[in-house]
């Protein structure tokens, strides 16, 4: 039986930040982390994707910033897991009718990325709203283009590409200084794969834990 599932940043992946004051100045360039050159990843990223019917809810955590030490994103570099990640990430997006052909299931979708920083972090994969917890530092609007190969009754391999556009970034404090993630109206483009595992044929329910990585590709 053909079935379809969203992977979205995943649809990200996986990438960003809140609402900025008015009246709050342009950070200076040297304060935007994840700014990377050309065919250099800018973010990269580990996350869940919960599909119910036509809504597909991502959430996970940055594993790379450009410009950023590793080990500084994770409270416990020893244990870099989503319950040590200091970037997080939540999206939303809503998933248009499928397209098939052999064991290929193709689809659309559109939604939002919000990411967040947090200090003490609390991550779990067992309850997705610790992804959406801390200091909100960006946003996006997302549109994904998904792909799932299924091998297997309710199993299948995801591909995603995701075009994002940066609405918003929040300054926020890393290892004592004041840094922001990306700009507003950066161009971004996500890709990531992912094992996908159908749990319920009607209405659809389907899980798929992903990673990715996130490119720069121009500015608005």
């Amino acid at each position: 039986m053909k079935w379809y599932i969203h992977v979205s940043l995943t649809a990200l992946i996986a990438s960003a930040l809140g609402f900025i004051a008015l009246s709050q100045p342009a950070a200076p360039q040297e304060e935007q982390l994840g700014i990377a050159p050309n065919g250099v990843n800018a973010l990269e990223f580990i996350s869940k994707i919960d599909q119910v019917s036509s809504t597909a809810t991502s959430y996970g955590y940055l594993t790379h910033i450009f410009d950023v030490p590793d080990d500084a994103l994770f409270a416990n570099p020893a244990n870099p897991t989503e319950a040590t990640a200091r970037f997080t990430f939540s999206a939303t997006q809503t998933l248009d009718t499928p397209r098939l052909v052999a064991n290929l299931i193709v689809h659309s979708a559109t939604g939002t990325v919000t990411f967040y920083f947090n200090q003490n972090p609390t991550g779990n994969f067992l309850n997705p709203s610790s992804f959406s917890s801390g200091q909100v530092i960006a946003t996006y609007s997302t549109r994904s283009h998904d792909v799932l190969n299924v091998q297997a009754p309710n199993q299948g391999i995801t591909t995603t590409v995701s075009n994002l556009e940066q609405l918003t970034a929040n300054r926020f404090t890393l290892l004592g200084k004041q840094h922001q993630l990306g700009r507003k109206g950066l161009l971004l483009r996500a890709e990531a794969t992912g094992e996908a595992t159908r749990t319920q044929v009607t209405p659809l329910v389907s899980v798929t834990f992903s990673a990715g990585n996130v490119v720069i590709t121009g500015q608005r």
